[in-house]
């Protein structure tokens, strides 16, 4: 049984950092992908923002997927990672 539940795909991020894809906004799009993914997470401060970013905090797959689909939205493809 172990072994099934390790081939089992999850969608749910390798490490639950960010970081990574911030990194790859576009300038032009940072303030308005910050907005968007505060939105979704439900926090209003920077360290809280930045608590998630770091992978500090846990993210929920429901959560963890509309974070892929807004990164999406602005060409990235690949957002989880801490650099």
């Amino acid at each position: 049984m172990n072994e099934e539940m390790n081939t089992m795909q999850t969608h749910y991020p390798p490490t639950r950092a960010f970081r990574k894809g911030l990194g790859l906004l576009r300038a032009k799009d940072v303030k308005e992908a910050k907005n968007g993914i505060m939105e979704i997470l439900g926090v209003y401060s920077a360290p809280s923002f930045a608590a998630y970013a770091d992978g500090l905090r846990s993210l929920d797959i429901e959560k963890a997927h509309r974070l892929e689909v807004l990164f999406a939205s602005y060409g990235v493809e690949s957002p989880w990672g801490e650099n």
